[in-house]
């Protein structure tokens, strides 16, 4: 991406299914690839909160993750709420 003039990305952390909450498989190689690309990072992480405690619990998560891979982020650490009976 980077070759094609992009000097950040936003990438997606992971997000929850029947099993809980998951990060993408890709999300630790994204990220990598991105940092020696020398792009600046972001990352969303989509929610299905509909409570001030889930939503909480995603955030716990994705600092967890980020935590536990020693990364860093330029760009803001987002949580994508996008579903009808969220809004």
């Amino acid at each position: 991406m980077k070759a094609d003039g992009c000097d950040f990305v936003i990438l997606r952390l992971g997000s929850e299914d029947s099993d809980g909450r998951y990060y993408d498989p890709h999300f630790v190689t994204l990220y990598n690839m991105a940092r020696e690309a020398g792009m600046d990072i972001g990352l969303y992480f989509y929610s299905y909160a509909l409570t001030y405690e889930e939503a909480a619990a995603d955030a716990e998560f994705v600092m967890e993750v980020i935590d536990v891979h020693g990364m860093s982020f330029k760009y803001s650490l987002y949580i994508a709420i996008e579903e009808e009976d969220q809004l």
